[in-house]
């Protein structure tokens, strides 16, 4: 989906972001990073710089609806682990919403990916009943 390189100070770090947040914060952690993702703006206008690296189509339609004047990586990686934990059915589903343009910025994208787990967790739910 997204890879991020994060660079700080003399040391970098590749991340998957579909990884869990916790997993993520322990990897910056790592090399010396304290500010929790959700604080890391994207623009790179600190010694704290992060490039991001589509793998798939879904990536890249992710990376179009980072603002990375606003966008923080926390929420991108909120996004990408929703996304990762969804069955094909429910990412087809998300991959034709923002091809229709029913989300245009990460926030939007990840209440939808986010409704759409729900949905995918009910079913499951509904299933284990039947």
């Amino acid at each position: 989906m997204l890879k991020g390189k994060v660079h700080f100070l003399q040391q970098s770090i590749v991340l998957d972001l579909s990884e869990p947040p916790y997993t993520m914060q322990d990897k910056l952690q790592s090399i010396g990073i304290l500010t929790p993702p959700n604080q890391i703006r994207l623009d790179n206008a600190r010694t704290l710089k992060v490039e991001l690296y589509p793998e798939d189509s879904m990536g890249e339609r992710i990376d179009a609806l980072i603002d990375k004047n606003n966008d923080t990586l926390g929420v991108v990686n909120k996004l990408c682990y929703c996304i990762d934990g969804m069955d094909y059915r429910s990412e087809v589903r998300l991959s034709d919403a923002l091809d229709s343009g029913k989300a245009e910025t990460i926030e939007e994208a990840l209440k939808l990916a986010e409704k759409l787990r729900e949905q995918q967790r009910l079913r499951k739910k509904r299933e284990q009943c039947r």
